[in-house]
């Protein structure tokens, strides 16, 4: 079985930079992105029917523009 060389494909290996840069995002986006994921499930647990209702009216109002 013959291996894959990337380097016959034009390819190069990442930098340290470049491979911070793709793997690790802003670290404000990710916090604020966890923040907003645990306000929905709580948000959830505690007032379900509420929720349901919200996500739908959502769904129906971005789903009516197109």
């Amino acid at each position: 079985m013959q291996s894959l060389a990337l380097e016959n494909y034009g390819t190069s290996e990442l930098s340290f930079d470049e491979q911070r840069e793709t793997d690790g995002g802003n670290p404000a986006l990710i916090g604020y992105a966890v923040a907003c994921i645990s306000y929905f499930l709580i948000e959830s647990a505690t007032n379900p029917t509420s929720s349901v209702k919200n996500l739908q009216d959502g769904y129906n109002s971005v789903r009516n523009k197109h």
